[in-house]
């Protein structure tokens, strides 16, 4: 993972570049998070070559994301909102699992 740091540093130098590291984040994000779901829903199969490029890119978005958010400019009032929204995530994300777990119970 950090072997592509040299290969992506270039583009830490200017804005365009770092524009490009933000495009590179959706794309990854996009990948992770609406194709895979989208394969065990519809059950169609990703070929192991994509996916093992996808889990591999889902660890680098965090390389990536860690240094564009390192140099962004951010006000306290938008930090709070990031924060806010961070443990509201974390709220839905465990508050979905455990009424999952708790339907599954009652189901058997």
């Amino acid at each position: 993972m950090y072997c592509l740091i040299p290969i992506l540093s270039p583009l830490t130098e200017n804005k365009e570049g770092r524009n490009i590291l933000w495009g590179i984040v959706i794309v990854i994000a996009m990948f992770k998070s609406i194709l895979i779901p989208l394969s065990n829903i519809f059950g169609f199969t990703i070929p192991e070559i994509a996916s093992n490029f996808i889990e591999i890119n889902g660890y680098l978005i965090f390389v990536i994301l860690g240094y564009l958010l390192s140099v962004m400019d951010v006000s306290r009032v938008k930090r709070i909102i990031i924060y806010i929204i961070g443990i509201l995530s974390v709220i839905i994300r465990y508050g979905l699992y455990l009424l999952h777990v708790n339907k599954c119970k009652h189901v058997n």
